[in-house]
């Protein structure tokens, strides 16, 4: 007998043919097993992945086979990736190694939560837990912030922001505008010359413009779906090449000499090209999260005016020292509310402001700066913070079956877990 290399492990078709043609000859070959083919879709076929051995033919029935069954055999043979364990060709019996089971894995579901090590700004923010605070990790929503790559949602996203920018203030004059005479130059016949009418004649020079641009609007329409899949598009890809980066919070030093300091630490951590994003914390819950199997949909966090009023004080020294940085963008989230698009909306001198966050926003910087009321902002209004929700539940069941297999032991364990996800320690933003 002998055996093949482990790279000619897999037998050809036709050699899968003649092993099970040898099956009507004289001296039948007991093929003892058939194992799937080890490739990429054989975990996705019913028939093949299904057990682990799917017996192709015994040694005392083999001899008794009609041809009927070998034709039927070899017929779904070929349909199929199988492949016996030994087979006899051209005289010489070959043996296939057996298929370790052990190489298939099974790849799991996406995990409803993904994670980014927690930063800060400046270190001499909150010196009272600067040790816990730089080894956090904050969960994030895999809803917002793993979302698959779409390059033609991002594509019109960008169009639909890049044409809503455009003026359209391009103006020329026809020939109801040109001041002039509207007499005729000269007379139809006679002069030998081609025959010509008014002085606002685009052919003459101080006349009008033949098909010129008029003022008009060049924005276009787009799903609102449309608009947040890009988005979320947007975020997800700043997460998979680290460039989205979340901090505790923006505190810093009163002006003057506020700007110079700002711009030496943003240069020292690569962060001189940066959309900074911040809202404040806990944003009340929408009447979305109350409801049983909701699906996600737009709606505004919900702020009361002292949560507002204190986050506007926590940022306003790096408000102040960021406005002179050419490249450095802060937007806050909590001001771009239904109300806000409604007024710029009627307004002329703001009707091109997005009035929401943008794929274009987020593109367009080299770093996505985001405190963690920000991605709270982003989770309620992409509708992640369901996922979130369910991402905790389901980590509590699972922490509830793990203790019940585990014994008495791990009880504590889950009751502490049940208490609720250990919040990330936060120094308090510095008082007045």
């Amino acid at each position: 007998m002998t055996s093949l290399p482990s790279s000619k492990a897999l037998a050809s078709l036709a050699s899968l043919r003649a092993a099970l043609r040898s099956i009507q000859g004289a001296q039948p070959t007991a093929v003892s097993r058939a194992r799937a083919a080890p490739s990429f879709y054989s975990m996705h076929t019913s028939a093949a992945s299904s057990s682990s051995t799917t017996p192709l033919a015994s040694s005392s029935s083999a001899a008794t086979s009609s041809p009927e069954l070998a034709d039927a055999a070899i017929d779904s043979a070929s349909q199929q990736d199988v492949h016996a364990s030994e087979f006899d060709f051209d005289g010489e019996t070959y043996e296939i190694p057996p298929f370790d089971e052990g190489d298939l894995v099974a790849v799991p579901n996406k995990p409803p939560m993904v994670h980014v090590k927690l930063s800060k700004l400046n270190k001499t923010s909150s010196p009272s837990t600067s040790a816990n605070t730089g080894k956090s990790y904050v969960p994030l929503s895999a809803h917002v912030f793993d979302a698959p790559a779409r390059r033609d949602v991002i594509h019109s996203a960008v169009v639909y922001y890049l044409d809503a920018q455009r003026l359209g203030t391009a103006s020329t004059k026809g020939r109801s505008d040109v001041r002039g005479s509207m007499r005729k130059l000269r007379p139809q016949k006679g002069s030998g010359q081609a025959r010509l009418g008014t002085m606002s004649n685009p052919i003459l020079r101080g006349g009008a413009v033949a098909h010129g641009p008029r003022p008009r609007d060049h924005s276009t329409k787009l799903p609102r779906r449309v608009r947040e899949l890009a988005l979320r598009s947007a975020l997800s890809s700043k997460w998979r090449q680290g460039d989205l980066v979340v901090v505790d919070n923006f505190d810093w030093i009163a002006p003057p000499s506020s700007t110079g300091p700002l711009a030496r630490l943003l240069g020292s951590k690569r962060w001189s090209d940066a959309l900074f994003l911040t809202a404040p914390r806990d944003p009340q819950p929408s009447i979305r999260s109350l409801i049983k199997d909701a699906r996600p949909s737009s709606s505004d966090p919900v702020y009361d005016d002292q949560q507002r009023l204190d986050h506007q004080q926590a940022i306003r020294n790096f408000v102040l020292a960021s406005n002179n940085l050419p490249r450095v963008e802060l937007i806050e989230l909590d001001s771009l509310t239904e109300e806000y698009r409604d007024n710029i909306a009627k307004t002329s001198g703001d009707k091109k402001k997005p009035g929401e966050l943008h794929a274009y926003e987020v593109l367009r910087r080299h770093k996505v700066i985001c405190d963690l009321g920000a991605v709270e902002w982003l989770e309620e209004k992409l509708g992640g913070a369901i996922f979130h929700e369910q991402a905790e539940i389901e980590g509590l069941a699972k922490d509830g079956e793990q203790q019940q297999l585990d014994g008495p032991e791990s009880a504590q364990t889950l009751d502490q877990s049940q208490a609720g996800p250990e919040p990330i320690p936060v120094a308090p933003a510095p008082t007045a």
